[in-house]
């Protein structure tokens, strides 16, 4: 019963990634043009004609995948400390508040419902992949989930590559006094950082899914 539960949980989990790839997906195609995807991040889309609908959609797709997939995982056995569980919890709630609070657009003053949103996305960038770095150290220590604990380091690395980039892509825009803030904004692509930031991020999300259906399809130690 085991397995049947939390491969169910899984494909749940995989079902709302993939709606919120299309959904995303959909805006960029949609709104290209008046979005600009190196300059301006994806939340501008929720700024742009009826995109706040498909913009709501995704992320919120996005978080309640996460939640199926931590009760499969939870299903099929796999070890979850407490700060793991916080630190996935904090990027679902990141991703609901975003959804809740729209974004002020790029390069005009903060309202408050930006701020929250801006705020409730830096929780959300940063907690994944320290999420995916604890989880991985915690799955490293089983033999059926030693592969994908691999695989979720080097992804969860290239994550906190990403998100330094993406910060110092914000640094001209938010402290625009500070030295080299000049310099780095002939560098920064901003929309595409946040990009290529989520992209490995959703990477890490779909590699746990997939080595969970994986590890259930094998006999479990006696």
């Amino acid at each position: 019963m085991r397995e049947h539960g939390s491969e169910r949980w899984v494909h749940v989990a995989l079902g709302c990634f993939a709606v919120s790839v299309l959904a995303i997906g959909y805006l960029h195609v949609d709104l290209r043009g008046r979005v600009d995807p190196l300059a301006q991040v994806v939340s501008d889309y929720a700024l742009v004609g009826s995109g706040a609908d498909l913009f709501d959609v995704g992320v919120c797709s996005l978080a309640a995948g996460t939640v199926a997939l931590l009760v499969g995982l939870t299903a099929a056995g796999a070890p979850q400390s407490r700060p793991v569980r916080a630190l996935f919890g904090a990027w679902c709630l990141g991703l609901v508040l975003c959804a809740l609070f729209p974004t002020s657009p790029t390069g005009s003053p903060l309202s408050m419902s930006g701020q929250v949103h801006r705020f409730a996305g830096g929780v959300m960038l940063v907690s994944l992949p320290l999420a995916g770095r604890l989880f991985a150290g915690q799955l490293d220590g089983e033999q059926r989930w030693r592969a994908v604990a691999a695989r979720v380091r080097t992804l969860s690395r290239w994550s906190v590559v990403a998100l330094v980039a993406f910060v110092l892509s914000q640094v001209p825009e938010a402290t625009p006094g500070l030295p080299g803030a000049r310099l780095l904004a002939g560098f920064a692509v901003p929309g595409l950082a946040e990009r290529v930031l989520m992209a490995v991020e959703l990477a890490v999300l779909v590699s746990l899914g997939l080595a969970t259906l994986r590890a259930e399809r094998k006999p479990l130690p006696c």
